[in-house]
This record gives C-alpha cells, sequence and structure tokens, in this order.
C-alpha cells in the first residue's frame, strides 16, 4: 500500500478523506451529546433535533469539500466534484474522496481508493444481523456494489476501446 500511495497522483486527496474522517467523529460528539442536550434543555424542537441527526455529516462535509473545491478551483486544479456529490448521502458520503479517487483515475490502478471502498462495503455486508456475516451472500451482494464503484473507470472506457477497433 505505501508503494501504491507513493505512485498515485490522486493520494493527496487521501488527505481530504482524512479530514472527513476526523469531521465524523466531530458530528458524532455533537450528536450524541450537544444536539441531545439542546433538546433536553428545550432549545430545539423535535423536528430539529431528528433533522440534524439525518443531515449533520452530510453538512459538514459539504461545506469541507466546497470550501476544498474553491481552492481548486482558484488554483486551476481539478475540482473534487464526485466527492461534493457523493459526501451529500448520509453514511455512504465518508467514500466522497476515494470514489473522487477512482473517477480521477484516468486509467491508472487506484489500489489504497478501490481497498477502502472494498472494505467499507465488506464491513456493511458482515454486519448485517441474521443475514449477514463473512463469507455470506449478503457479504457478496455488498462486494458487488464496491466492484461497480471501484471499476467504474474500466467498465466506462470498454465501448471506447472497442469502437477504436
Amino acid at each position: 500500500m505505501l508503494q501504491s500511495l507513493e505512485r498515485e497522483k490522486s493520494s493527496e486527496y487521501l488527505t481530504d478523506f482524512g479530514v472527513h474522517l476526523g469531521i465524523k467523529l466531530f458530528v458524532k460528539i455533537i450528536e450524541y451529546v450537544l444536539v441531545p442536550l439542546l433538546y433536553f434543555v428545550g432549545l430545539i424542537n423535535e423536528l430539529v433535533f431528528i433533522t440534524w441527526l439525518i443531515v449533520g455529516g452530510p453538512v459538514y462535509r459539504t461545506i469541507y469539500t466546497s470550501w476544498r473545491a474553491l481552492q481548486a478551483a482558484i488554483a486551476r486544479q481539478e475540482i473534487p466534484w464526485v466527492a461534493l456529490l457523493v459526501g451529500l448521502i448520509p453514511t455512504a458520503g465518508i467514500l466522497a474522496y476515494p470514489c473522487q479517487i477512482i473517477w480521477s483515475a484516468k486509467g491508472k490502478k487506484q489500489k489504497i481508493a478501490q481497498f477502502i471502498v472494498y472494505d467499507f462495503f465488506t464491513r456493511i455486508g458482515a454486519k448485517i444481523p441474521a443475514w449477514g456475516g463473512e463469507d455470506t451472500n449478503t457479504e457478496h451482494f455488498f462486494n458487488q456494489i464496491a466492484d461497480k464503484i471501484a471499476n467504474r473507470q474500466l467498465n466506462r472506457r470498454k465501448p471506447l476501446e472497442s469502437a477504436k477497433l
């Protein structure tokens, strides 16, 4: 993995992925401590309480990713549109920058990003009660979702390459 990290140009997005992970910790503290406290004190109502629990993570991710998109636009670099859009999805939005790395690959192997995506979906499939677990059909189903995301670039380019022949 370390060798892949040094070779991959788009691995600069891994720093942004780390920030998203840090933001997730911050958001969880707010969601589990501050927001319930504000509700019990009576400063917010039920609607605000539930809404914040649903959209808290995507709001923080979007604020950070919007700032990074603005910085990239000013520097005339690639704007992380994929990260911005994927970051809006509750729970799965944590994969925003790994998806951005895969999208930006342009034919390069992006092993680190693929590993993060596969690991995320494998853990979901393994943790589903009753049907989930290691090496179950549920885990394999979630691996197929990861496969579609991780190999998007290859699948998208196949029709173009065959048209050239």
